[in-house]
């Protein structure tokens, strides 16, 4: 169990990750970029099918990243199923991967009218 102040610094290092951004590296392929800067815009927990009373649990969260950022070998790309991005989290290496969109709710859109960044779905895979 982490201290008092352990706590309240992960408390505070989360509340300016939110407005300042992560360091994550995205994966294409054989392809990782360098360090880019990201904002973690949901972090949801979602219980999935129940089945004989065993639940599946997954991980999502939503990336905004900007368009110049979001890079493969060196050329920026639109991000696609498949992509991974990889942050650490509490020392933990972690990958999340960007999933297949609908029409209703696509895998990444824009935020802005000035198309500037992406807001990218992911789910956690191990």
């Amino acid at each position: 169990m982490p201290s008092q102040a352990d706590q309240q610094f992960a408390d505070i290092y989360d509340q300016d990750a939110d407005f300042f951004g992560i360091s994550v590296r995205i994966q294409r392929g054989a392809s990782v970029s360098s360090s880019v800067t990201a904002i973690v815009d949901e972090d949801v927990e979602m219980i999935g099918d129940i089945a004989d009373g065993i639940g599946t649990k997954r991980k999502t969260r939503n990336y905004t990243i900007a368009k110049s950022d979001y890079l493969s070998s060196g050329s920026a790309v639109e991000p696609r199923a498949g992509d991974l991005i990889l942050e650490t989290i509490n020392s933990v290496a972690c990958k999340f991967e960007v999933i297949d969109g609908s029409e209703s709710q696509p895998s990444h859109e824009r935020e802005h009218p000035d198309g500037v960044r992406w807001v990218v779905r992911t789910q956690q895979v191990k």
